[in-house]
Parts: C-alpha cells; structure tokens; sequence
C-alpha cells in the first residue's frame, strides 16, 4: 500500500496521496500516505459518509471536490485536519475487489484543483490493480493463520500424549516414595523421576522450537514487526 501511495502522487500534478483501508466493516483507517507535510491524516479513522474517503465509500465511485473546505457536497468533520496540510482539492477513489469493499485511495493539491477524465482513470486504474494485490494479501494471510491453527492443535496434541503420560507416571513414582523403606530403592527411584522430567524438558523444548520456528526468509522481518511493536507499545510513537 505504501507503493501505491507513491505511484499514485507520481503519475499527475499531485502534492499527496493517502492510502485507507477497511478495518472495521464499514470503518476505514488511513495506512499510507506519499507527500505529506504533517501527521493530521496519518492513521485516520474515516466512517462510510463521512468527508471525502467516506463518501466515495458509500457510492462506491470515485467522487472529488475543487476545494475540500468549502464543498458542499462532503461532510466537514476532517475540515481541521485537511487544512493543516493544506489541502484545496481532493479524489478520493474505492477499492473494491468482488464486490467487496477494501478502501480507497485519494490524490490531493494544495490549490484549488478540477479532477478530468484522464486523471480519474488514471487513479482509477492503479486502485482497481491494488484492490487485486491487497485481495491476495489477504488470502495468503489467511491461509498462513491457518496453517498457523493446524500447526498449533498438532502441538498441542503431542504435548497431550506426550506431556501428560510422563507427568503421571512422575507423581505416580513421587506417591511410591512416601512409602518407601529401602534407602537404596529411593535413590533409584529418584533417579528414575530425575529421567522422566529431563524427557519432559527435552518434549517441552523440541514443541516450544516448533512453535516459535520462521523460515529463514522471514527472520528478519518477524524480528523487526517484533521490534517496532516493542518501541510503539513503550513510546506510543506510531512505528512500522
């Protein structure tokens, strides 16, 4: 989405571009942006009707005003916020995939602009080949939180038939040994209960491994998404 915002300020005489996406049914919440001065739009929240993005959400067509503020056509909660980066005009076109509504992108000026044809179907076509890739992106993420739940429930099985026997057959020997007499028998006994906890560890080790394992093409990205939550969580800095 951050290279669609880019690609989209590069191909007209447009000072910005924001990249908004569904999050919450009918909610969408700006992700990207390429040429802004300030922080007001980064990571908005925008309803279905409301201001520019809104509108077109609800038509589900692209929709532009010459001058945002003075429009009468949008509604005007954003107003604040479209001036402090100084925007006059504003397109604002949908991403739908299907029939699905996924967001919208939008181009902006800082001086009064009249949107034509050519420049629409130029947006236009970026936005529909977004709407694909964002679609896919989707699908191999929910494909990948699947295979995720499969592997997760096989570890669980095996902690369960793995685990569970050798803990009881633990308590079971540490029961005996309140009722032992033989010196000599505790101590095998002991030594027995001493091997059956370091086969639980090496159990508990081997599906912890599989739990927390990457491929090796993703370490580094895990690491850092890891990181920049860490540092977004302590700083409320917006990271990514």
């Amino acid at each position: 989405m951050r290279e669609v915002a880019r690609r989209i300020k590069e191909i007209g005489a447009f000072d910005l571009s924001l990249v908004g996406m569904i999050e919450d049914r009918t909610e969408m919440v700006h992700r990207a942006w390429s040429g802004t001065e300030t922080g007001a739009l980064h990571n908005l929240t925008v309803p279905e009707g409301r201001g520019l993005g809104g509108r077109s959400l609800q038509l589900r067509q692209p929709f532009w005003v010459r001058d945002y503020c003075q429009s009468d056509s949008i509604t005007h909660d954003y107003d604040s916020l479209v001036r402090a980066e100084g925007i006059k005009g504003m397109l604002a076109v949908p991403l739908v995939y299907d029939d699905e509504l996924l967001g919208a992108v939008y181009v902006g000026t800082r001086q009064e602009f009249s949107f034509g044809d050519q420049a629409i179907d130029r947006v236009v076509e970026i936005a529909s080949t977004a709407s694909i890739s964002l679609r896919n992106a989707q699908l191999v993420k929910r494909q990948t939180g699947t295979a995720v739940g499969v592997e997760r429930r096989r570890v669980a099985v095996e902690l369960h038939d793995s685990v569970g026997p050798l803990l009881f057959r633990i308590g079971a020997e540490l029961r005996k040994l309140r009722s032992a007499q033989d010196h000599d028998g505790v101590l095998q006994r002991i030594d027995e209960v001493e091997r059956q906890v370091a086969d639980v560890a090496s159990v508990l080790r081997n599906c912890l491994a599989t739990l927390d394992e990457q491929p090796r093409a993703r370490e580094l990205a895990v690491a850092l998404q890891q990181d920049c939550e860490a540092f977004e969580e302590r700083t409320g800095v917006p990271c990514r």
